[in-house]
């Protein structure tokens, strides 16, 4: 994320702008996976790969 900031010479609002970037399509896919993991490494940053749920840990409800 860093390195991406640095080529665009960006400060700390280039930063999040490129976080939001990476997590838009997490955020409108919280709430079917809600208590997923995700793991989120410099494939997902540059956009090889989409970002995907490691596993769902679902508790029983009362």
């Amino acid at each position: 994320i860093a390195r991406k900031a640095m080529k665009k010479d960006t400060g700390a609002r280039g930063l999040r702008s490129i976080m939001e970037d990476v997590m838009l399509d997490i955020m409108f896919d919280l709430p079917d996976h809600q208590g997923s993991t995700y793991l989120i490494d410099d494939r997902h940053v540059e956009g090889l790969e989409p970002v995907v749920p490691l596993r769902e840990t679902r508790t029983k409800s009362a």
